[in-house]
């Protein structure tokens, strides 16, 4: 209850009887229901695309930044497993790839088309996340994955110069990357 004297000019004292403080679960400015955060999740392939092509040192597709530090053009192939389908030529050296939000699920279809085995490694602001690697049989499709907090980069070596990257799932929260949308 308020109780006070005042004026019409708006002049005046009040006294406060009682407070009640109430906590309220949604950040301000949210009506209730609350609704947990969203959780993000998203891949990159190229098996649509019809035909090969050279695509140059740097491409940005779908929010992802690819760079070839080495400056070897990055390609798309339709060589390898799957057969007539689009892939990412992997360059002799690495490809860095920027990713289009933190992520803490990471998984990559690699296929490497000698015994050179490809590597995935993951950045973080707090450091490096894995290495993991395929097995280094050729003509097989193999699956990598990286959990981590805040995953911001990728780095892929290996391949021999014929490494190929079939597909990129990032995803954050506690969503499995292979569970993103395309």
């Amino acid at each position: 209850e308020i109780f006070g004297d005042g004026s019409a000019r708006g002049d005046g004292t009040a006294w406060i009887d009682g407070v009640s403080l109430l906590p309220y679960p949604c950040p301000l400015g949210e009506a209730p229901p609350c609704q947990p955060p969203k959780e993000r999740g998203t891949c990159i392939d190229w098996l649509a695309e019809p035909r090969p092509r050279v695509i140059g040192p740097t491409f940005t597709d779908r929010g992802f930044t690819f760079t070839s530090p080495g400056q070897d053009p990055l390609r798309i192939v339709v060589w390898g497993v799957p057969a007539n389908s689009g892939k990412l030529q992997l360059p002799r050296k690495q490809v860095i790839v920027d990713l289009p939000f933190p992520a803490n699920s990471v998984a990559a279809h690699v296929s490497a088309g000698t015994s050179v085995p490809i590597v995935m490694r993951g950045k973080t602001s707090g450091g490096i996340v894995g290495p993991v690697a395929s097995s280094g049989a050729q003509g097989v499709i193999e699956r990598l994955a990286l959990g981590g907090t805040g995953i911001t980069q990728l780095e892929f070596t290996g391949g021999g110069g014929e490494g190929l990257l079939i597909d990129l799932c990032i995803a954050d929260g506690s969503r499995d990357a292979t569970d993103a949308p395309r």
